[in-house]
């Protein structure tokens, strides 16, 4: 494991704790006199001073640690490859669709799928951007695995853009409005990755149509990616906390409505640009497929990815305290 800390200067501090132990075991002997004087017994308080000598340097080492913010730094055998990569994901309602509550909706299967991905192409530069009705730029430009995947867990669910439709067209016109007019963040977007059920209204694959030249202008190339199958699901209702609500689903004109993947839209964007459709199962392929799209780094020296490692200092810190704590009261 390759561990670093983002202040190691203040690793020097820690040479304060190598007079800690005389210290206070000169403490513990002028206690024991202090109580042969005053009780005229004689006690041996060895075994107490080593283990809360111990518990003492294991806290303030900890805290000293912590401070200096350790971090584990992740490596790569592909560390000199990288891309940028924009997820563009339709989080509508029909991305909801499961058979029931049970089961894992279209949008939790594209969430495993994305997560793969990134773990798999460590040295890729990753964006994300949902889009429904609407579109919605969820972060910039980032090598940064812990942030990332933080937006993939908490921030990526069913409506974060509460507009009703998959406007793909509006999503894809936002992407190239950002490469066009925000060139240090955006510039070098070569890959756009897609991921709908192709579930859109008549209008809407129109626009996506006319749409996809643009995007081609511009030297991006559509990945799409099709969640679900031919086979009609429901869309389950969700409550105001976006639960799903047992035995409920969305209805239209009185009935229940079921949902499908429709290919044909998210095949013609991606031919259009150049780019290649995969089913949500041939998540191998796909990932086998970006990989061949690394390209070497302008530099040799490679992304920083790193880990925060200070949850396990702090619960060693946590453990000495309690332990300190109980050796006073003995």
């Amino acid at each position: 494991m390759n561990i670093d800390f983002q202040n190691p200067e203040l690793l020097f501090l820690l040479i304060i704790l190598i007079p800690l132990p005389l210290i206070m075991w000169k403490g513990y002997q002028i206690r024991q006199h202090s109580l042969r004087i005053f009780t005229g017994k004689s006690w041996n308080l060895s075994g107490k001073y080593l283990a809360v000598t111990m518990v003492v340097i294991i806290f303030l080492s900890t805290l000293l640690l912590q401070a200096a913010g350790p971090r584990q730094i992740l490596t790569s055998t592909d560390k000199n490859l990288s891309a940028n990569i924009v997820f563009l994901i339709d989080v509508s309602r029909s991305m909801a669709a499961r058979i029931d509550c049970d089961a894992r909706t279209r949008l939790d299967r594209a969430k495993t799928i994305i997560s793969r991905v990134v773990t798999n192409l460590p040295s890729a530069k990753f964006s994300f951007a949902s889009f429904s009705g609407l579109s919605f730029i969820l972060s910039e430009m980032t090598y940064d695995r812990q942030y990332i995947m933080d937006i993939i867990h908490n921030g990526i669910f069913i409506e974060v853009v509460p507009f009703p439709g998959s406007d793909i067209s509006n999503a894809l016109h936002v992407i190239i409005e950002k490469k066009m007019e925000q060139p240090r963040v955006y510039e070098h977007v070569d890959y756009l990755i897609l991921i709908s059920d192709g579930d859109l209204a008549a209008e809407d694959i129109k626009a996506l149509e006319t749409t996809a030249p643009l995007v081609r202008d511009a030297e991006i190339e559509i990945i799409s990616v099709g969640m679900g199958t031919d086979e009609g699901i429901p869309i389950p209702t969700l409550d105001k906390n976006q639960l799903c609500i047992k035995g409920q689903y969305e209805r239209a004109e009185g009935k229940e409505f079921y949902t499908h993947l429709v290919e044909t839209p998210l095949r013609k964007v991606s031919d259009a640009t150049g780019g290649i459709y995969f089913h949500e199962s041939e998540e191998d392929e796909l990932r086998v497929y970006l990989m061949s799209k690394l390209e070497p780094l302008a530099t040799n020296k490679p992304p920083l990815q790193t880990v925060d490692l200070n949850w396990i200092f702090l619960s060693l810190t946590s453990l000495s305290l309690f332990l300190f704590v109980l050796l006073k009261r003995l």
